[in-house]
């Protein structure tokens, strides 16, 4: 069994004597520990500290891996934004990325602060989150995971249904990557605050197989006179390396997925949790597809008609719902789309179906009937076509 022993601590801010005597002592306890990972704000108002770290005079125990400035006064205080080392044993992991230990242990990491306005060296935007999902599973058709996700922002939503004393609007980036990269723990700061959530069973891609679950862990600041938690130690086995029968192992305290099952849906066109209207991209764009899309998108920007009431999440025919089988879709155009039917009535039996939700044939916008239409003038007999 190849497992690895790792700490993790909340915000330092300049703290460093209090975190590493810390450390050393339970180092020579309980260790030896493979690593040290540091969320929140490393450096704090007075950083005359890691001096003594720096020219030898006190060593740093465990190798140290810290995130990147949360504010633009930090920024000045990393060589490189990019990764760097800080001192002796103690390394910058960079903005945003993958790390890979030497027991194969999967550590994923996001640095900084959710950003609307642009990118910069104190934040990360959506094209930041999506490049560690693609990371994740790149060249692995087997993806089932990673062992750590580390961020200093706590992702949005995640207080859902637990007591917490705090409730911060948090990044609905970092809930979309969660949903995509299904960590087995996610450590985050910034708070001040101890909170360890009830574990959360992941999202499955068909919404019908068992997943592993998450624990979520908040950690209060190095030190805090309050005295709440903000080291926390955890043995664990590489996700790639256990059974499946202990990956999926089920406790008593196993809640449900604190995000929307929307979050599966690949990030189409920016901040898709803020639109009207989610969609599969069932495969890599084609031509012309991008502005499709940007057509779609302005339609309901534009489109004043409040939607009906309805569950999206319990809907069969919504290209957004957990329940949608995918791979009965045959194709998707701009505002409808062609499905093999469940059950079917008559052999071939095909739905021509709207992409957006229509309380019957009369209430459907006239752009939308005219491509419903133009789907039997082709392959498909009028007694094998079914409106909905």
């Amino acid at each position: 069994m190849n497992k690895s022993k790792v700490l993790v601590c909340g915000d330092v801010e300049g703290k460093f004597k209090t975190l590493f005597s810390r450390v050393e002592n339970i180092n020579k306890k309980n260790g030896p520990f493979d690593m040290l990972l540091c969320v929140g704000n490393f450096f704090g108002t007075n950083d005359s500290g890691l001096e003594q770290y720096k020219n030898g005079i006190l060593t740093v125990p465990v190798p140290t891996y810290i995130l990147g400035p949360n504010s633009p006064n930090l920024v000045d205080l990393y060589s490189d934004i990019n990764g760097c080392e800080i001192c002796p044993n103690i390394n910058y992991l960079g903005k945003r990325g993958v790390y890979t230990g030497t027991s194969g242990l999967k550590i994923a990491y996001v640095s900084g602060v959710e950003s609307e306005s642009g990118k910069s060296d104190y934040t990360f935007t959506n094209s930041d989150v999506e490049s560690v999902r693609n990371i994740c599973s790149k060249g692995n058709h087997k993806f089932q995971g990673v062992d750590i996700l580390i961020t200093s922002l706590w992702p949005k939503d995640i207080t859902n249904g637990q007591k917490c004393q705090v409730h911060p609007e948090g990044s609905w980036l970092l809930s979309w990557l969660a949903v995509q990269v299904k960590p087995r723990y996610h450590f985050t700061g910034l708070q001040n605050v101890y909170f360890e959530r009830s574990p959360y069973r992941n999202f499955s891609a068909t919404g019908d197989t068992a997943e592993h679950s998450t624990r979520f862990i908040a950690l209060a600041k190095v030190g805090n006179p309050d005295k709440q938690k903000w080291l926390y130690a955890v043995n664990i086995e590489p996700i790639d390396q256990m059974k499946t029968s202990e990956l999926y192992q089920a406790t008593t305290d196993l809640t449900e997925c604190p995000y929307s099952n929307r979050m599966l849906l690949p990030m189409t066109s920016g901040k898709q949790e803020r639109s009207a209207q989610f969609f599969y991209d069932m495969n890599s764009p084609v031509d012309g597809e991008n502005d499709r899309k940007r057509r779609r998108k302005d339609d309901h920007q534009h489109r004043k008609k409040q939607p009906p009431n309805f569950d999206q999440e319990s809907c069969w025919f919504c290209l957004a719902s957990a329940a949608v089988e995918k791979h009965l879709v045959i194709s998707i155009g701009t505002e409808a789309y062609l499905a093999l039917a469940k059950g079917g009535i008559v052999p071939d039996h095909v739905l021509i179906l709207p992409v957006g939700h229509h309380q019957s044939l009369s209430d459907l916008p006239e752009q939308v009937e005219e491509e419903i239409n133009k789907y039997p003038k082709h392959d498909y007999k009028k007694n094998r076509k079914t409106y909905c």
